[in-house]
């Protein structure tokens, strides 16, 4: 469901001869065959629970990876994955929901790989603005900001503020395939848009890969952040941070704040060298190699 996700499995192989195994990956003979024959240093366990075969994880005698974040289905089926799997090392994209897995399976060792974005989707475009702040991402209690800046958008409305709220795309069911253009039509109406929501979200609030999207558009992300998150500095540098927890009154003031004094995003230097989904995989695989070193 994560498309992200599959984008920083393609550029893996950029940094490494990377083996793809698994439904739909080209490799349908056990996964034990693939070991003997290709003798990998590794194996990484990236997918959504209800897509992703881990059965195998108990059986491979290889340094065994695993992606999971605290959004990523139900927990009862987490817990029962990485009980099963017997991993060696979590890779998450966010720190605050970290140590709920580590202190359940203390041999677990973490490596954080933040969320990122695709260069070749998000990117700087200068064009006219249609809206002064759009709203965009599912809207339910797991994203506190989101629910709340909703029930703001009249007050900006009544203020003359030109606002959209762009539906969800949706997602789908587990095992059916689907790649749409629905990041395209993200990047168009963020260029379009003076200022952007991201937000955080899930029980841990951390934060999403809108925040580093948004951002490689010509809007202003305006969003929350989780001090406890790796990126947290980061973040703060190149969006318009604002505390989830603020009264209604103060949020409104914040966001009108922002559409008034908006001007056109500048790239800071290190944006595209550290964000970048390529980026991202290259240092997931400098953290595989100190693995297997």
């Amino acid at each position: 469901m994560d498309l992200n996700i599959l984008y920083n499995l393609e550029a893996l192989r950029r940094f490494s001869d990377a083996i793809y195994w698994g439904d739909g990956w080209g490799y349908d003979v056990p996964i034990e065959e693939v070991i003997a024959k290709r003798k990998p240093q590794l194996v990484y366990y990236a997918g959504d629970a209800g897509s992703c075969d881990y059965s195998s994880a108990p059986n491979v005698r290889l340094p065994k990876v695993v992606y999971m974040e605290d959004y990523w289905a139900d927990l009862d089926e987490r817990l029962g994955i990485l009980e099963a799997g017997n991993f060696d090392y979590l890779v998450t994209k966010n720190k605050p929901c970290v140590d709920f897995y580590l202190n359940k399976f203390p041999r677990l060792k973490h490596i954080l790989n933040p969320h990122g974005y695709n260069p070749d989707i998000f990117k700087f475009e200068e064009v006219e603005k249609k809206w002064d702040f759009t709203v965009c991402g599912r809207i339910d209690e797991r994203y506190r900001l989101r629910s709340k800046v909703l029930d703001l958008v009249g007050s900006l409305d009544a203020l003359g503020y030109k606002v959209y709220v762009k539906p969800h795309p949706g997602y789908w069911d587990r095992g059916e395939a689907r790649v749409d253009n629905g990041q395209q039509v993200l990047a168009e109406v963020a260029n379009q848009s003076r200022v952007c929501l991201a937000g955080c979200g899930t029980g841990n609030q951390c934060h999403m890969a809108k925040i580093w999207e948004l951002s490689a558009t010509s809007a202003v992300c305006f969003t929350d952040a989780n001090p406890l998150d790796g990126d947290y500095e980061k973040i703060g540098q190149h969006v318009h941070l604002c505390d989830v927890n603020w009264d209604d009154q103060k949020i409104l003031d914040e966001i009108r704040l922002t559409i008034d004094n908006w001007q056109v995003s500048k790239f800071y230097s290190f944006f595209n060298r550290y964000a970048s989904i390529v980026e991202r995989a290259r240092d997931l695989v400098l953290d595989f190699e100190r693995i297997v070193r």
